[in-house]
């Protein structure tokens, strides 16, 4: 559920705050919480 957060929150930063830290991959963060998210059943939770 942590992941699924991070995700979340991570899609509604504005452009100019990620720029802020442009060493954190914001996409990745975004689109781990969609494949949570919709691939529920298809998740390997021992990689996560």
């Amino acid at each position: 559920m942590n992941l699924l957060a991070i995700g979340e929150n991570a899609s509604k930063i504005s452009p100019e705050v990620r720029a802020l830290a442009p060493e954190a991959d914001w996409r990745y963060a975004i689109n781990l919480r969609h494949r949570i998210a919709h691939g529920y059943d298809d998740l390997s939770f021992s990689i996560l």
